[in-house]
């Protein structure tokens, strides 16, 4: 089963509450589905569980029946053209036909409640939710561009500001971050959903930091190689030019632990030089590779 299924069933299982609560949840459902003519409400769906819901929420609306049947490999639910039952359901809800384009209505968003019910509806009916293991993105898709329109402006006095964009005919409404998408289901009622979520978003966090750790790591030893490479020829070309005996004592000590150790950290050459810290052993290398270069810039 797929995320967004999974998503569904969860959301489609869940109470629906008084008449209010089925009024707005109805509202979420059935304004994507409907036809430009209003003479057809009709929800094709991989979800057998969102096909479903509306069947029930329908049922429970006005007593519509609701058609369902199998369509390639999801599902078709449809409310019954016969005896007016789409007529009903649009009353109902108070969705007007053989108008240009539908709009968002807010008389049934009453209170917070049934604003979480609305949007629960119109995921189950118009939404995606990328699998965690693959990414984090929720998706709102619609046909009707007034209602896009209307739905991004509700998101957006809601504080959760959609990003758009248009795919095909469709208009999509559309979150990808793991944070934005997990407050979404959690708040939509998909509690399980949103803690799966935070598990694969906590253990990819996990195994991000170990991945930076160890390219840190990596990158801090090829640093050291890098030093140490270049700090040994410049000893050796010092020693081999006899410049390295001319040198002051604290140098030349430094110079032959360097030789002797050519591996050797900074802090275990310290180790192998009693009284001298880490620091002083770098700076004093530093300045024997500087005489090294400042000499082959003489001679050449």
């Amino acid at each position: 089963m797929s995320f967004t299924n999974e998503v569904k069933a969860e959301l489609a299982a869940l109470p629906i509450g008084g008449r209010a609560l089925l009024m707005a949840e109805s509202y979420g459902m059935v304004l994507p589905c409907v036809d430009s003519t209003g003479t057809h409400i009709r929800l094709q769906t991989e979800s057998a569980d969102a096909a479903k819901r509306l069947a029930m929420l329908c049922e429970g609306l006005c007593g519509a029946p609701v058609e369902l049947s199998m369509l390639g490999g999801g599902y078709l639910a449809e409310v019954e053209r016969g005896e007016g039952a789409v007529q009903r359901v649009l009353q109902v809800l108070d969705i007007p036909t053989g108008v240009p384009a539908l709009r968002l209505g807010r008389a049934l968003l009453e209170d917070a409640d049934c604003v979480t019910a609305f949007l629960r509806g119109l995921f189950l009916s118009a939404g995606t939710a990328s699998d965690p293991e693959k990414g984090y993105r929720l998706e709102l898709v619609l046909r009707q561009h007034r209602l896009t329109d209307d739905l991004e402006v509700l998101l957006q006095e809601l504080q959760l500001p959609p990003a758009r964009t248009t795919r095909r005919l469709a208009q999509v409404l559309y979150y990808k971050s793991a944070s934005r998408v997990e407050e979404i289901l959690r708040s939509l009622g998909a509690a399980r959903s949103a803690d799966r979520l935070a598990q694969v978003r906590g253990r990819r966090a996990i195994t991000n930091e170990i991945n930076r750790q160890q390219n840190s790591s990596i990158a801090n030893i090829k640093r050291m190689a890098q030093a140490n490479a270049l700090q040994n020829a410049a000893l050796q070309s010092l020693q081999e030019s006899g410049v390295l005996d001319t040198l002051p004592k604290e140098l030349q000590q430094v110079a032959q632990a360097r030789l002797a150790n050519p591996e050797a950290t900074l802090r275990e050459l310290s180790g192998l030089l009693p009284g001298l810290s880490r620091s002083t052993v770098d700076r004093r290398l530093r300045r024997l590779v500087e005489l090294a270069q400042a000499r082959m810039e003489e001679t050449q």
